[in-house]
């Protein structure tokens, strides 16, 4: 809610002229405040915040009422520092990029940093904070990162609990069901979960996943496999057949039955192209190797039986 929306409410209200549904509205921002820490950011109690708000608000414009006064009060600090800074005259300066489109979406941050967004996916820094001391976005979803090196201001990645430091490499972040997954194309990553403060170092091709409850898992990969979404054509060059179909899993958002371990370790190198289809694909892929992968009617894919 702004500013000029909240006075015409109030406006309203005080008239005896606003909606059942409006005044639900105002209802509705004083719950969600004592849903919320009584200290902001900058560590003033909100009762503080309140008298002082208090003591600035007009009459003329609220009126007398006392109990809608306390209201007023708690809507302007539930709407966040854009509507406080009218009285302290500090203002909201976050920047939110996000991805409501199909195809992926090119960032360019400040600092010269390049991020590529995928759909569904957005992230949020503070541009009066950013690139000062570090350089700190958060992310939900995922994206590709290609940080601008720095090594007086680290750049931070947050997703909940879950820090990703780096001061100049590229690196990929997925955030799905609760888990984060960071995989690492270039530089060194150092990845951190501020809950119970465990930390991990990766390097080029290796690629951290970090479940819902805090555990890592480490391992060495092929990053192709998980940070080629974004480009128009890759080339997947000496994989096994595990490691495909895994690609392909998660590339075309269906289900995986593994296959049978005599299977697993045979090789393949293939180019694809982001306009292909899983049928494409799958036809290609059957054309140059001797094991044939399907989909059934399960819709999973799997190795064919020989």
């Amino acid at each position: 809610m702004k500013e000029k929306e909240f006075k015409f409410l109030l406006r309203k209200y005080l008239k005896g002229e606003a909606s059942q549904q409006e005044v639900e509205l105002i209802k509705k921002f004083e719950k969600e405040l004592k849903k919320k820490s009584t200290t902001l950011d900058y560590g003033e109690p909100v009762q503080e915040i309140r008298d002082r708000i208090f003591s600035n608000i007009r009459k003329d414009l609220f009126g007398t009422n006392s109990e809608w006064l306390k209201i007023a009060a708690s809507v302007l600090i539930v709407v966040g520092l854009g509507i406080l800074g009218l009285w302290f005259g500090t203002t909201s300066h976050i920047k939110t990029y996000r991805n409501n489109i199909t195809q992926v979406k090119h960032i360019r941050l400040l600092d010269g940093t390049k991020v590529i967004l995928n759909k569904g996916s957005q992230i949020q820094y503070d541009e009066s904070k950013y690139n000062k001391k570090a350089r700190e976005v958060k992310l939900t979803g995922e994206a590709f990162f290609d940080v601008a090196r720095n090594e007086d201001k680290p750049f931070l990645v947050s997703n909940g609990d879950i820090i990703t430091i780096v001061l100049g490499t590229s690196f990929n972040i997925q955030e799905k069901s609760n888990n984060v997954r960071v995989t690492v194309v270039s530089g060194k990553v150092k990845v951190v979960n501020k809950k119970n403060k465990d930390d991990i170092l990766l390097l080029p091709e290796e690629q951290v996943e970090v479940s819902g409850s805090g555990v890592f898992i480490k391992e060495k990969i092929n990053s192709d496999l998980f940070t080629s979404w974004w480009k128009e054509e890759v080339k997947l060059e000496n994989i096994n057949v595990s490691d495909f179909m895994k690609f392909l899993s998660e590339r075309f958002d269906i289900e995986l039955s593994e296959p049978s371990q005599s299977f697993k370790e045979n090789q393949i190198s293939i180019r694809i192209n982001k306009s292909d289809t899983l049928e494409q694909v799958l036809k290609r892929f059957n054309y140059i190797s001797q094991i044939q992968i399907i989909k059934n009617e399960k819709n999973e894919i799997k190795v064919k039986d020989q």
